[in-house]
């Protein structure tokens, strides 16, 4: 009685598709997910740059006594940052945006300028994908919105 043993002439490729989905599955993931925080990134430009340019259109509106008084300026400033924290609340951010207000390349309060400008500042981090794009220190967002001050 003899047994012959038959070998296959393929190559046995059991678990084989499996290697392959763990090498290839974090590349298309990273795929699909990058266009979402793309997403969520430029919506929160827009909301940045929203709230610049409202609070640059308050500011180029406001009489010329608030902006020959220092006092009336600080209230000025005050009331944009409040401006802004509000446009800006529905984001949820890490951080409180930064506010810079310019008239002319000085602080507001030494007279009515020719031009006005507002620059937000804010860093978003990715809560979603455990900041996997943006990194420890978040990525940043700016908008600067430039007007001409209407009072003159």
């Amino acid at each position: 009685m003899s047994y012959s043993v038959k070998l296959s002439s393929r190559p046995r490729e059991r678990g084989a598709a499996a290697v392959e989905m763990a090498i290839i599955m974090p590349v298309l993931l990273s795929m699909l997910i990058a266009p979402f925080f793309l997403a969520v990134y430029f919506w929160h430009y827009s909301a940045v740059y929203k709230t610049a340019y409202s609070g640059a259109r308050f500011l180029s509106t406001v009489s010329v006594r608030e902006m020959n008084s220092p006092e009336l300026s600080e209230a000025m400033e005050a009331r944009i940052q409040r401006i802004i924290d509000d446009g800006l609340a529905d984001l949820h951010p890490a951080a409180r945006p930064l506010v810079d207000i310019d008239c002319d390349g000085m602080t507001c309060g030494d007279g009515p300028p020719q031009e006005v400008l507002v620059r937000v500042r804010l860093r978003i981090f990715d809560s979603y994908f455990g900041n996997f794009y943006t990194g420890d220190r978040g990525l940043l967002i700016q908008a600067a919105v430039r007007m001409r001050y209407v009072g003159n």
